[in-house]
């Protein structure tokens, strides 16, 4: 059984990595995420079904497939984007996304599913079995994923060169049985491969960044950071995104100002975000009682330091969390918050501009206190697309300020608060304070601020458009459908319309699962597998969305989160295998399971319903990714006790279950990431969710 740990190992790390790579370089937010693991995983079905009968592929050559297929696949996650003429930065289609995602991450999953299958048989046809080994397969590949996710989170996570996992798959060697010298050359051959991939790795990177010199790269846990040069330009990138330059001056001075001239006397600020080139010493040009700086990423925070002398540095306070965390936490009160952040590409973006976070900035600013940041805009006309998302946040902040200021640009600066904002106090306020600028005139904040322009935003804004929320990211969507626009200029995206088709799918797609496991004994088996996987996968991108929500933290944790599912998987097959092996089974243990299911699918609704504080509560969310893998860990052994009672006994039972299982998740994942997280948002899914285990529940229960 310790191949299939190791199996476990090795696919729960590569998945890992490629995810990184894949979402940093490629798809730019975490709905592709759960796109590319929906890709992994209906592979991993296909070539668990490929392995049953045929074996075409000897087992001595799989460690040096799996080097050579992972290999592969980070050349052209960071090629592919140049080959079409897209920069590292830049938003690809969805159509790209979803291609880039089968291609990449297909054919590992297919290794790895067809490894599960050889595994599985070569073990039956040498040992004596029964249907409680059947789950002991699942179990064991389970627990080799929960120790893949573990040891990378802590030890593995900031690595700066993926190509240092190549080594990883001649721990195979150990464990499968082939003649020495044969073992020796492939073991030889991928030693030379990880040398000399981890020696280039520079110069892809070089090449993905279009020959730019690569002052500094290094991974931390949340994605890299990396520092260019081109034609005497530095550039920084966090997490994938272009976050500044050294040719932002302009713009860093319009930013700035602008904003603290709103205020009589800015004595405490607070800045969150990433300051790479002018920020900081901007604000420094002030006279203030304290300035508190504020990043997740320690090396982020360095970089900013690093922006200012030694001398200025004590002058401010840097402060290493989460913002959100810090504004739940801390009592302290601001006369101005500037929020530096990107636009919502990503959820983890998202979360600083719904209506929860806007509600935290109000409770932490004085009274006459002012919150501003920006976000992409248009400083004349608005296209539809513009417009909507521009009308999701600016209804969003219409919810908690009473007043806001705009001025607008292609990056729209964005000033609100509980009292008036008046453009002449800026005007005068900055000319009193004679700031020495380089670029921004009293005569350019006229222009910026000038009334016709004002005017016609503030006309134009939709009031029908709904609010961006935490857990209905419609700001997220709204950014999502403005780029893919550049794409798809024809599209259109009715939102309602949506969410209706979608909910009336939902309904039908569970009566008619239901119906169709009518039909036999069997069917009602690998249906009830095939719900559990669609599922649990769902509920899974739950997780990992409340998760990132609330703490902006899913790469660093995602390792543990689908460890902790996978123990619990490995858990609740182990657990149940004795039981039934001890005990039997009831006549409606079926429904009984289901029901569990639908009950912690309550439970976890009501908990981000009610609970303000969900950043206090992760243990909740690792202890709930433990219990849904316990449960989904339960399925195998009692439909594996079911089909050996009501069927003569097969080998293929294990690799039947693991591809109905398999192909149910990859089902969940494409209506989880397209459908119901953009247009229902997380509640209305739980609650769909819900239906589905109760609708099972009572078919297996009559």
């Amino acid at each position: 059984m310790a191949i299939f740990i190791i199996l476990g190992i090795t696919a729960s790390i590569y998945q890992l990595v490629l995810l990184r790579e894949f979402t940093f370089s490629i798809a730019k937010n975490e709905l592709s995420l759960v796109v590319a693991i929906g890709a992994w995983i209906i592979f991993c079905s296909l070539g668990s079904l490929a392995g049953r009968k045929k074996r075409f592929l000897r087992l001595s050559y799989l460690p040096f497939l799996y080097s050579l297929i992972f290999f592969t696949a980070v050349v052209l996650i960071h090629s592919v984007k140049k080959m079409v003429g897209l920069g590292y930065y830049e938003m690809a289609s969805f159509g790209f996304i979803a291609a880039s995602a089968l291609i990449f991450f297909g054919a590992m999953g297919f290794l790895v599913g067809y490894s599960f299958s050889l595994f599985s048989r070569n073990y039956l046809d040498q040992n004596t079995y029964s249907f409680s080994t059947f789950a002991k397969f699942f179990g064991w590949e389970a627990l080799g994923f929960f120790i893949g996710g573990v040891v990378f989170t802590f030890f593995l996570a900031s690595y700066r060169n993926p190509f240092v996992f190549l080594a990883l798959p001649f721990v195979f060697y150990f464990f499968i049985s082939a003649r020495p010298k044969k073992k020796i050359i492939f073991i030889v051959f991928i030693i030379i491969l990880t040398f000399f991939s981890v020696q280039s790795f520079r110069k892809l990177i070089e090449s993905e960044f279009e020959g730019a010199k690569i002052e500094f790269y290094k991974g931390t846990p949340y994605g890299p950071v990396i520092k260019t040069q081109k034609n005497e330009v530095n550039s920084f990138y966090v997490n994938g995104s272009l976050v500044g330059s050294s040719e932002d001056l302009p713009w860093d001075e319009k930013f700035i100002h602008t904003t603290l001239s709103a205020l009589e006397e800015p004595r405490d600020i607070l800045f969150i975000g990433i300051s790479f080139s002018y920020q900081l010493p901007e604000i420094l040009k002030y006279k203030f009682k304290s300035l508190d700086y504020i990043n997740l990423d320690e090396t982020t925070l360095r970089l900013a330091q690093e922006t200012v002398s030694e001398p200025q540095k004590e002058k401010i306070n840097f402060i290493i969390t989460d913002p959100r965390k810090y504004l739940q936490t801390n009592l302290k009160k601001y006369d101005c918050i500037i929020l530096n952040k990107p636009a919502p590409a990503s959820l983890s973006l998202n979360r600083f501009f719904t209506y929860e976070f806007f509600k935290l900035v109000n409770r932490r600013l004085k009274k006459g206190g002012i919150l501003s940041f920006y976000f992409p805009s248009k400083r004349d006309i608005l296209s539809p697309h513009i417009l909507k998302f521009n009308s999701c946040i600016l209804n969003t902040l219409d919810k908690v300020f009473k007043n806001k200021l705009l001025v607008p640009s292609d990056s729209m600066i964005v000033i609100a608060s509980n009292q008036a904002i008046a453009s002449q106090l800026i005007f005068s306020n900055f000319l009193q304070r004679k700031i020495n600028t380089d670029y921004l005139t009293i005569y350019h904040l006229k222009d910026y601020l000038a009334k016709d322009r004002r005017d016609y935003i503030k006309k134009k804004i939709d009031p029908a458009i709904g609010i961006n929320k935490d857990y209905y990211p419609l700001g997220f969507l709204y950014y999502l459908s403005l780029q893919q626009a550049k794409f798809y200029p024809q599209i259109f995206i009715n939102v309602e319309s949506i969410k209706s088709y979608t909910v009336l799918f939902f309904i039908l797609f569970g009566l008619f699962l239901a119906l169709l496991s009518l039909k036999s004994k069997k069917a009602n088996y690998f249906i009830s597998i095939f719900a559990v996987g669609f599922s649990s996968i769902m509920l899974t991108a739950f997780i990992f969305i409340i998760f990132q929500v609330n703490c902006g933290a899913l790469f660093e944790m995602i390792g543990i989160l689908t460890g902790l599912f996978m123990l619990g998987l490995a858990g609740g097959a182990f657990f149940i295998n004795k039981v039934l092996t001890r005990f039997g089974i009831r006549k409606l243990a079926l429904s009984f399971y289901f029901g569990a299911w639908a009950l912690s699918t309550l439970i976890l609704w009501l908990e981000i319903s009610f609970y303000n504080h969900f950043y206090q509560a992760m243990l909740f969310l690792y202890f709930y990714s433990f219990a849904s893998g316990a449960l989904t860990g339960a399925a195998y052994p009692l439909l594996s006790f079911y089909l050996t009672r009501d069927h003569q006994m097969k080998k293929t039972i294990p690799i039947s279950l693991y591809a109905a299982d398999l192909s149910g998740s990859f089902l969940g994942t494409l209506l989880v990431s397209i459908f119901i997280i953009p247009f229902l948002g997380v509640w209305v899914g739980l609650g769909l969710l819900g239906y589905f285990f109760i609708l099972f529940c009572l078919r297996n229960f009559y």
